[in-house]
């Protein structure tokens, strides 16, 4: 009986690994909504591979892994009831975590912005007029690609539209600009 459920845990972990890598070659949502506050992983989307420790994908992972386990200490090494589900749970507690961990980290590293903040030393044209002690907008081109950003004056001077300005500091995603 327990050999059993290895084999179907392990067709139903492989099954659900499939059928979303299939859906996702044409395109089909394969994240659905599922919300799991986690301890571990603060709050994970059960769609986001990434965003937490609990996911789909890790899940799948840990079905496959606990039924492939067991079902090898079951049928290959004889192993005994206790013994076998030990060794599958283990097995998939760890590889499970592998794989959370290796999605956060692919995840992450390809979410990372590719847009420059306050470069500093380049030359700026001012877009909206900088009031004296507020806020304006200066546009900039950085690696080949124009950006617009919210700029002060580093004096907390005002500065007219059209003037160019240079980015001398960044204060978070505010540029810090003088006249040039």
């Amino acid at each position: 009986m327990l050999g059993t459920i290895y084999v179907v845990c392990f067709l139903a972990g492989l099954g659900l690994a499939l059928l979303r890598g299939a859906l996702a070659m044409f395109g089909a949502d394969t994240h659905p909504d599922v919300h799991l506050d986690t301890d571990v992983g603060g709050d994970a989307d059960g769609g986001s591979p990434g965003g937490g420790l609990i996911n789909l994908t890790v899940l799948s992972t840990f079905i496959t892994v606990f039924g492939g386990a067991g079902a090898l200490m079951h049928y290959s090494f004889k192993a005994e009831a206790g013994t076998g589900l030990g060794v599958a749970v283990a097995a998939a507690f760890a590889l499970s975590l592998l794989m959370a961990l290796l999605l956060r980290k692919i995840v992450s590293s390809t979410q990372a912005g590719s847009e420059p903040t306050c470069v500093t030393g380049l030359t700026a044209e001012v877009i909206t007029p900088i009031p004296a002690g507020g806020l304006g907008e200066i546009a900039y081109v950085a690696k080949g690609a124009r950006y617009v950003a919210p700029a002060r004056e580093k004096g907390g001077g005002a500065v007219d539209k059209s003037a160019a300005v240079v980015i001398v500091e960044s204060a978070g995603a505010t540029c810090v600009v003088e006249m040039k």
